[in-house]
């Protein structure tokens, strides 16, 4: 079954023109906070998962419910969530970045998310203290041999009949476009951050491994658009054969060290490519589809994990 996200992608569009980000502190930005440096993937990758994780609260029936958002970043996805669901949850965003937790306490203090700064593998929460859980994009930040803790902390949070939406990168479509990589080296990584990116295989083991859920749904995102700006950018500096596109890429992975010429050779050359293909962030928002058909096939893997 395929859903198209058109009618949610609009409302967190309408939404944020109403609630606008603003300037993104400098020290706010160098955290990777998406909507600063590479807008046109945060919008198709990772507000997907916010979207969904929306539309899964506004069919609950509860009356009361706590909410976490790990990894919350600005705090802006959480605020719409809240916003939009229509339901009077308390709702929590925790993340280790004590000047993304500034800016979203500032930013948006007016929509009652509670916001906490915490750095550390264990999260600073008892027992079956929340009904639902996201974490968009987060996982792969997450050195992979503490992969099987974090999803084990996503469980232990959660309450009995309790929900954990997880979004993360396809591998397939996102690292193996620039490089393979099985060495995890970090000079051929298409995003630095990346510590460890998935295949569907992978995700498939790492979320059922010790039946922690007791149900695992696994689908997929995939936005042609954003697709095709990856490809198209990844081709572009990936090392191949041939003395121009060697020198391209070491030039590339040279300039690269350095964070802040790293931001903005991604930040302009994706809105070079936007304005080659005579696309929106309106029209980008509106282009992605959720499928539970071939999810190996996908841009991002979306599990929905019950407890």
């Amino acid at each position: 079954m395929t859903t198209s996200l058109l009618r949610q992608g609009l409302e967190f569009y309408r939404w944020s023109q109403r609630n606008p980000i603003g300037n993104i502190p400098s020290d706010v930005a160098k955290e990777g906070a998406g909507e600063n440096r590479i807008p046109f993937t945060h919008y198709a990758n990772s507000v997907p998962v916010y979207l969904i994780f929306c539309d899964l609260l506004k069919k609950q029936i509860k009356t009361s419910a706590s909410i976490l958002d790990i990894g919350c970043g600005t705090g802006r996805n959480i605020s719409f969530v809240k916003d939009t669901a229509g339901k009077t949850y308390d709702y929590f965003g925790i993340d280790y970045s004590t000047a993304c937790i500034a800016f979203a306490r500032s930013q948006y203090k007016k929509h009652g998310v509670i916001f906490t700064q915490h750095e550390g593998k264990v999260l600073p929460f008892p027992t079956s203290s929340f009904d639902f859980v996201v974490s968009s994009h987060v996982l792969e930040h997450i050195p992979k041999q503490d992969a099987p803790l974090y999803v084990q902390e996503i469980s232990r949070i959660l309450k009995k009949g309790g929900i954990a939406v997880i979004g993360t990168p396809n591998r397939s479509f996102c690292q193996d476009l620039f490089s393979v990589n099985p060495s995890e080296n970090k000079k051929y990584r298409l995003v630095l951050p990346h510590l460890h990116e998935y295949y569907y295989k992978e995700i498939s083991l790492l979320c059922k491994k010790d039946q922690i859920f007791q149900k695992i749904d696994i689908s997929q995102t995939t936005n042609q658009i954003c697709r095709a700006l990856m490809t198209k950018g990844a081709d572009t500096i990936r090392p191949k054969p041939g003395i121009v596109q060697t020198v391209k890429f070491e030039l590339y992975s040279l300039l690269r060290q350095n964070n802040v010429i790293q931001d903005l050779m991604a930040k302009i050359g994706s809105e070079w490519m936007i304005h080659k293909m005579n696309v929106s962030y309106k029209d980008l928002l509106g282009a992605t589809v959720l499928t539970d058909e071939h999810p190996e096939k996908g841009d991002n893997f979306i599990v929905i994990a019950k407890k």
